[in-house]
């Protein structure tokens, strides 16, 4: 098997696989991993936003080790990195100490691989293609090195785990009939230019909303969350010292999370056992944001009824809230848009504006609707919302 990139995604299964006694086998099948950075945190060192798991999460797998074949990240237990978590064990940690703990961890499933006969590591080499071959006999991994060189690897199975990239056309799609960005596309950035510091904020983008203190954020996932929790605790990213009025277009109820489903029942909440429940926690709604939960409702209690306004045409809702004249509900007529406007990001080819999984886990192409304030209207020690 041959895995494309290096991040989290990756070095899970190897711990997945130690966790149910089977990493003997499964290095055995054989292992190839080609990544062009290090080995374990991905592009999460990057990011601006705190972890949307808390920190204790991160580590369960090291408290668990004695219960399972896990004598190969015993040595994690006393690194540094391992320590300055748990430090945020019962908190939500900054990305860079989650980030520093990953690398570690990428050291030791480095070193699981390297020191097996089937399995290989390459580094500092990008996947620049890969091919079905004939008969579907496999594929065929082409690889650039850094020194330009070429490498290519034959594998039964790959799983590409190469992160995401903002699909072409981002600026100018037609979220719901009526309702389209193109008339704005000189307004519109990708969430990743505030989230990734890698990536400078548009110049425009801070303009804007210094000048009239408004956002616009499309989609009701990850990114969408985090780029509101960002412009809340860090208004200077778009040239304010205060909070932008901030809207959210979403087309999925806002998912909240439960630590077990006996607290969702208690609390009269919907959930589908099997699609929204955690196999090995029993957390509901685990793997979704917390931006939601930890910022927004801050001050900014919403009315408790669910609004039932839609926009002209178009059967999108929007939700206002941030530093502008309070929480309210309003149209979301193209003539009203935003002078900046924040898109949700689109990764591995599937965008956030597309189809998304219900609350029951059926898939929905619903209209855009704005935020439930009934599920705002919460106090900090009620559950954590989730995006879907």
């Amino acid at each position: 098997m041959a895995f494309c990139g290096g991040g989290p995604a990756v070095i899970g299964p190897v711990i997945a696989a130690a966790r149910r006694g089977q990493l003997q086998e499964f290095l055995d099948s054989g292992i190839l991993l080609v990544e062009p950075d290090l080995v374990g945190p991905g592009g999460i060192a990057h990011y601006r936003i705190p972890a949307n798991s808390l920190g204790g999460a991160f580590l369960e797998f090291l408290d668990a080790l004695d219960a399972f074949d896990g004598d190969a990240f015993l040595p994690l237990r006393d690194a540094e990195e391992t320590h300055e978590l748990r430090r945020h064990a019962d908190e939500y940690p900054p990305l860079s100490v989650v980030a520093a703990f990953l690398r570690r961890v990428g050291d030791r499933v480095v070193a699981l691989l390297a020191g097996h006969p089937r399995c290989r590591v390459v580094t500092r080499a990008s996947v620049h293609r890969v091919a079905l071959r004939e008969g579907g006999d496999g594929a065929a991994v082409t690889a650039l090195a850094e020194d330009g060189s070429s490498l290519e690897f034959l594998a039964d199975r790959v799983v590409l785990a190469m992160g995401g990239t903002p699909l072409p056309g981002y600026a100018t799609q037609e979220l719901t009939p009526g309702l389209s960005l193109g008339a704005y596309a000189d307004k519109v950035c990708h969430s990743e230019s505030l989230v990734d510091r890698r990536k400078d904020v548009p110049a425009r983008l801070v303009d804007a909303v210094a000048r009239d203190g408004r956002v616009v954020i499309v989609g009701g996932a990850h990114s969408a969350w985090s780029v509101a929790g960002l412009l809340l605790r860090s208004p200077e990213l778009v040239g304010r010292t205060e909070p932008p009025e901030i809207t959210v277009l979403h087309r999925t109820p806002v998912q909240l999370f439960y630590l077990s489903t006996a607290e969702a029942e208690a609390d009269g909440y919907p959930f589908d056992p099997v699609t929204d429940v955690c196999a090995d926690s029993g957390r509901v709604n685990r793997c979704t944001d917390d931006d939601f939960r930890r910022e927004v409702p801050r001050g900014r209690a919403a009315p408790s009824r669910r609004p039932r306004r839609r926009a002209r045409g178009s059967g999108a809702r929007r939700r206002s809230y941030g530093n502008g004249p309070g929480p309210r509900q309003r149209a979301a007529r193209p003539g009203r848009a935003s002078r900046g406007a924040v898109v949700g990001r689109e990764r591995d080819g599937v965008n956030d504006l597309g189809r998304g999984r219900s609350r029951t886990g059926r898939s929905e192409g619903g209209p855009m609707r704005g935020l439930s304030p009934s599920r705002m209207n919460r106090s900090p020690n009620s559950p954590e919302p989730r995006s879907p």
